[in-house]
C-alpha cells in the first residue's frame, strides 16, 4: 500500500477545506461531458478541482479509464438521485437511521480505512433532498485486475496472493463487499510500484459476527468476474492461509464445504447474472450541508 503522505490527496484537502457547501452545490449542478460509470439514478465522474468547470480528459484503456495528466488536482464524485429503499429496510431493521447512498459509501471507506485496508479517502459527502454525492480520493490506475488475469500475464500471480491476502483481511476484520468483482480491485500506480485497492464500497458491510455466507457471495462473485481458467485453487489455498494467519483457521472439511458453496453460488450467478464489466488522510468524511433540505446524518 501506498504511504500515508499523498501529495495530490492533501494539496485536494487544502483546495476544499472550508468551501466544502459550495463544491458540493457545484457538483449538484454539474452536468459532466463525460462519466466514468453510468447507472439508472446515479453516475461517476471525475472532476479537476484546479479547475472544477473544465472538462477532465480521460484516457481510456479497454476495461479501465485513467485520468489524463493534464488533470492537476483529480477527484472522483459519485452522484445519486435517490436513495436506495433495500438498504434503508437493513438498516431500520438492524436499528439504525436510513442513510443516503453518499453517507454509506463514506463511512463504509471510513472503517474500511481503519481495517488497514487499501481504498480510497473519502473526503466529504453532502446531501440535498433525496440526492446525495460523495467526494473521493482518485487512485491513479490503468487497468483493472482483470486485464493480468484475462492476460495470464506473469504479475497476475502475485497480485492474485495479494488479492487473495486482501480479501481474507477485510473477512477477519469483520467486513464483506457485497459488490466484489475483478473489476472493482484496480492496480494503483504508486511511488514504490503498483498495488490492489477495491473499489465501490457502497454496498459493503460490517459485523461484529460476520455471517459465513455473506464471504461465500464475495469469492462467488470473484469466481464469477474472473475469466476461465484462472487458478482458483491456488486462490483459495492463498485465501485460507491468509485468513488463518489473520485468526480465523478453517478445518479440512470446513474448507471444502466453503468451496462447495462457493461454486455452487458462482454457478448461480453465472445463470442469472452477466459477466460483471462495468468499470472505470483523515478518516472520517463529514457532512456537508448544502441546502436548508438537507438532511442530517
Amino acid at each position: 500500500m501506498e504511504a500515508e503522505g499523498n501529495p495530490v490527496r492533501d494539496a485536494v484537502l487544502d483546495t476544499i477545506a472550508g468551501v466544502e457547501s459550495e463544491l458540493g452545490a457545484a457538483l449538484f449542478a454539474l452536468e459532466p461531458a463525460c462519466c466514468l460509470r453510468r447507472l439508472p439514478g446515479r453516475e461517476t465522474f471525475l472532476v479537476d478541482l484546479a479547475d472544477p468547470t473544465a472538462p477532465v480528459a480521460l484516457a481510456v484503456d479497454g476495461d479501465a479509464v485513467g485520468v489524463a495528466l493534464t488533470a492537476q488536482l483529480p477527484v472522483v464524485v459519485k452522484r445519486f438521485h435517490a436513495r436506495d429503499a433495500r438498504e434503508a429496510r437493513y438498516e431500520l431493521l438492524h436499528g439504525r437511521l436510513p442513510r443516503s447512498p453518499a453517507q454509506r459509501e463514506a463511512e463504509n471507506l471510513s472503517g474500511l480505512l481503519s481495517a488497514g485496508l487499501p481504498v480510497p479517502t473519502p473526503l466529504f459527502w453532502c446531501e440535498s433532498g433525496a440526492a446525495s454525492l460523495v467526494l473521493l480520493e482518485y487512485l491513479p490506475h490503468s487497468v483493472t485486475l482483470r486485464r493480468p488475469v484475462e492476460a495470464r500475464a506473469p504479475e497476475a500471480v502475485p497480485f492474485g496472493r495479494e488479492l487473495a491476502e486482501l480479501v481474507a483481511g477485510m473477512h477477519a476484520a469483520g467486513w464483506y463487499h457485497r459488490d466484489l468483482y475483478l473489476e472493482h480491485v484496480v492496480l494503483v500506480d504508486g511511488r514504490d510500484g503498483s498495488y490492489l485497492a477495491l473499489l465501490d464500497a457502497g454496498r459493503a458491510r460490517f459485523a461484529r459476527r460476520p455471517r459465513l455466507r455473506w464471504f461465500v457471495k464475495d469469492l462467488a462473485a470473484l469466481a464469477h468476474s474472473a475469466p476461465e481458467g484462472a487458478p482458483r485453487l491456488r486462490f483459495a489455498a492463498w485465501y485460507f492461509a491468509a485468513l488463518a494467519a489473520a485468526g480465523v483457521p478453517l478445518g479440512r472439511r470446513a474448507r471444502r464445504r466453503f468451496l462447495a458453496r462457493v461454486e455452487r453460488r458462482a454457478r448461480r450467478m453465472a445463470a442469472h447474472v452477466p459477466r460483471h464489466r462495468h468499470q472505470p488522510g483523515p478518516v472520517g468524511a463529514p457532512r456537508v450541508p448544502v441546502d436548508p433540505g438537507s438532511r442530517g446524518a
